[in-house]
C-alpha cells in the first residue's frame, strides 16, 4: 500500500486525476441510472478528494485501509463519516443508495474468491434500489495488450513548495500485476526518495460478471464510462 503522506499522495496524483470532472460526469450518470439518490459509500476513498466534489450533490461518507488517508478525508469533509477499514470485510451500521470503487481500487483484493467477498459486502450496504459502480484494474489481456510487463512510466508535477517525480514499474506474477512505484520529492530541506510496492489482480470481465452474479446483483458493463474509463454499474435483481 502507499506509504507516502496524505498530502504527498494527492501532489503525486495532481497531473493525472480530474476529479471535479470525474465527480461531475458520475453525478450525472446517477441522474439516470438512480434519480432519486441521495447517500454514497466512497470504497477506498482515499484522501476524500472524490468525495470533495461529489459531496457537492450527495451526502457522501467513506472507507479506506490507509489511516493516513482517512484523516485527510475527514478534514476535507466534515459533514461525512470517514472509516478505516478493509474492503474485503467491514461493517457498518448504515446502507447507501450508491456505493462506489473508484481508481481501479477494486484490484488490491487481489485473488477471485477476495474478488466475490468483497463484492457481498458492497450488497450488504446497498439500499434497496440502490446502486453499485466499480471502477476496475486491467484484466489480463488488456495488461498484456498494453505490453505493461517490464514497462516503466515516468511523470512529474510540482507544488510551490515542492518539487516531484514518479517513476513505476509493472511485472506480473500469475493473476497478479506487480507494481514497483519510486517517489522523489523536492523541497528547500531536502530531498527523499520513497519506495512502495502494490499488488494488483488481475480480473477478466467475466470473472467481475460472476462476482456481481454471485452476490444476487444484475450488473451491466461499460467499456467507455465515465471519463473514458471502464466501469461496472449493478443493481439487485428484484429491483
Amino acid at each position: 500500500m502507499y506509504s507516502i503522506s496524505a498530502n504527498e499522495f494527492d501532489l503525486s496524483e495532481k497531473k493525472h486525476l480530474n476529479y471535479p470532472k470525474e465527480a461531475k460526469e458520475l453525478t450525472q450518470l446517477l441522474k439516470t441510472v438512480h434519480p432519486k439518490a441521495k447517500t454514497i459509500l466512497d470504497v477506498a476513498c482515499g484522501t476524500g478528494e472524490h468525495a470533495r466534489y461529489l459531496g457537492k450533490y450527495f451526502h457522501v461518507d467513506g472507507l479506506d485501509i490507509n489511516r493516513k488517508f482517512v484523516v485527510a478525508a475527514r478534514e476535507k469533509n466534515p459533514s461525512g463519516r470517514f472509516y478505516c477499514a478493509d474492503m474485503r470485510k467491514f461493517g457498518l451500521r448504515k446502507k447507501y443508495d450508491v456505493i462506489t470503487c473508484l481508481y481501479a481500487s477494486i484490484g488490491y483484493v487481489k485473488t477471485l474468491s477476495s474478488l466475490q467477498r468483497t463484492i457481498r459486502y458492497f450488497e450488504k450496504h446497498l439500499n434497496d434500489k440502490g446502486v453499485i459502480m466499480v471502477n476496475p484494474w486491467l484484466t489480463p489481456n488488456a495488461w498484456v495488450k498494453g505490453k505493461h510487463d517490464g514497462k516503466a512510466y515516468m511523470t512529474s508535477t510540482e507544488s510551490e513548495k515542492t518539487k516531484f517525480s514518479l517513476m513505476n514499474r509493472g511485472t506480473q506474477k500469475g493473476k497478479i500485476s506487480l507494481i514497483e512505484i519510486h517517489y522523489l520529492f523536492g523541497s528547500k530541506n531536502e530531498i527523499r526518495h520513497i519506495t512502495d510496492k502494490h499488488e494488483i489482480g488481475l480480473f477478466t470481465v467475466k470473472e467481475m460478471k460472476t462476482a456481481f452474479k454471485k452476490a444476487d446483483l444484475k450488473v451491466t458493463y461499460k467499456d467507455n464510462g465515465i471519463t473514458k474509463k471502464r466501469f461496472y454499474i449493478a443493481k439487485r435483481n428484484n429491483k
